[in-house]
């Protein structure tokens, strides 16, 4: 519900809500158990997400408002008892070994601190609820890359990721979806080193 990766209708026995801006996006991926809501966070009612179990939250905002989305999402869903949720981040989120997050490291990119705050904002509005979640802080993401052949999932901590394909990314949270193995944890995401 609310931006679930369509790919999770590949398992089957399940049904989708996918709560976005401009579905016309998605014409090439109908199915009749994907249920297509126009709107964003500020139209989210607790109505739209009756009868979901976990809700799947993907949003962006160029303002660095992620966290004002997370708000309206975290009322709705506790409103409509949902119980699950898996929030999105960025790898600055990630705990280095001296328990600062990797955005505060010299090394990391100034130019984020503006997405990693947002962030940090989101996840503290998820950490506050009565939600239980998985927070995925994945690195950078090309939309277009083939499949690395997979993911390693760290809980909190900095795994020295450099970049993981977007479909990877979106795999680990259709995993997460059905077979909750990160709850209460921030997700670092690297690629599956070759054997």
């Amino acid at each position: 519900c609310a931006g679930a990766d369509v790919s999770a209708l590949d398992r089957g026995g399940v049904e989708v809500v996918a709560f976005v801006r401009t579905p016309t996006k998605l014409d090439d991926m109908l199915n009749p158990h994907l249920h297509l809501v126009q709107g964003d966070f500020s139209s989210l009612a607790p109505a739209h997400l009756n009868g979901c179990d976990v809700t799947i939250a993907t949003h962006s905002s160029s303002k660095h408002e992620r966290h004002v989305g997370y708000e309206h999402l975290v009322r709705s869903a506790v409103e409509a008892g949902v119980s699950r949720l898996i929030g999105v981040g960025g790898a600055g989120q990630l705990l280095m070994e001296d328990g600062q997050i990797k955005q505060t490291d010299p090394s990391w990119f100034p130019a984020l601190s503006s997405v990693t705050e947002d962030h940090q904002r989101g996840l503290a509005r998820v950490r506050g609820s009565t939600l239980h979640w998985t927070w995925v802080a994945p690195p950078y993401m090309p939309t277009d890359a083939a499949s690395a052949g997979g993911y390693l999932a760290t809980n909190d901590a900095w795994n020295n990721t450099g970049m993981l394909p977007q479909v990877d990314v979106a795999q680990f949270i259709v995993d997460e979806t059905f077979e909750p193995k990160h709850l209460g944890h921030v997700v670092g995401l690297s690629a599956r080193q070759p054997k």
